[in-house]
């Protein structure tokens, strides 16, 4: 059996587009799951120190953030590269490279990252996702098999 990936969504689920993260990260999960990658996933609003220790211990064998970003038409998907460059924060008070960066030096976790972020507009108070963004969620399955492949192969 392969060892665990870890997925992480941020964002807001009340300011809609935001919200993107949590929900495909939890669709990405369970299409994984339904690809024999086992894979368990979180949500949370913003990055925070002390997921690297949730990372550690989790000790997953590839890892994936999933967040939403301002503009853009697709989704991209980019490897993490552990840094403590303020540049590499992006939009959250602590970025997916500084979070690698604190579970590598605080916990010895390694391993490959990678971050999904799903073109988003809407960023009002609500719930509900404007057409770009709900297309990607709609098209889950296709941006699971990419995941599949990358985090199987590192």
């Amino acid at each position: 059996m392969r060892q665990n990936g870890m997925i992480i969504g941020i964002g807001n689920t009340l300011r809609r587009d935001d919200g993107v993260g949590p929900l495909l990260a939890e669709r990405l999960a369970a299409l994984l799951v339904a690809r024999g990658m086992p894979v368990q996933w979180l949500a949370t609003q913003q990055l925070t120190p002390d997921l690297a220790e949730v990372i550690a211990e989790a000790a997953p064998v590839a890892l994936c953030f999933v967040d939403a970003a301002a503009g853009g038409a697709a989704v991209t998907i980019t490897p993490v590269v552990c840094s403590v460059d303020s540049a590499t924060t992006g939009s959250h008070t602590l970025g997916p490279s500084l979070l690698l960066y604190l579970a590598r030096q605080l916990y010895g976790w390694s391993g490959p990252a990678w971050l999904v972020q799903a073109p988003a507009s809407d960023f009002a108070h609500g719930e509900g996702f404007s057409p770009t963004t709900q297309q990607v969620l709609d098209q889950a399955g296709a941006l699971a098999d990419q995941l599949n492949t990358l985090m199987a192969t590192g």
